[in-house]
């Protein structure tokens, strides 16, 4: 018997449990690279949420420091109001004049 029909034997008998045995690992792989996708989705919605919330974040904090400003500005024109009306003889208390107060970048 030469090789050729040697190998035809051994595949008929033999070729369903290699076959069967290729097809368990290729399904095998293919739910790992479901997974694998699945994960990468759910980071990249996850990076997405995050993107939304950092820029509503600065959005916030800028909203905020420009209300932060402003308060300083009315709390400074109070105090320069207050200083310029009162005098050491209504209260014993000494002026302040704008020079001393301190500006906010």
């Amino acid at each position: 018997m030469d090789l050729r029909n040697h190998l035809k034997i051994v595949l008929r008998n033999f070729g369903h449990a290699f076959v069967s045995t290729v097809h368990i690992r290729l399904d095998a792989v293919e739910h790992q690279l479901n997974g694998i996708n699945d994960q990468n989705n759910n980071i990249a919605a996850t990076q997405t949420a995050l993107l939304h919330a950092a820029i509503h974040t600065v959005e916030v904090q800028q909203k905020n420091e420009a209300k932060m400003q402003e308060e300083i500005a009315s709390l400074r024109r109070l105090i320069e109001s207050h200083a310029a009306n009162s005098t050491p003889a209504n209260g014993g208390h000494a002026t302040a004049t704008s020079r001393e107060l301190p500006q906010v970048d």
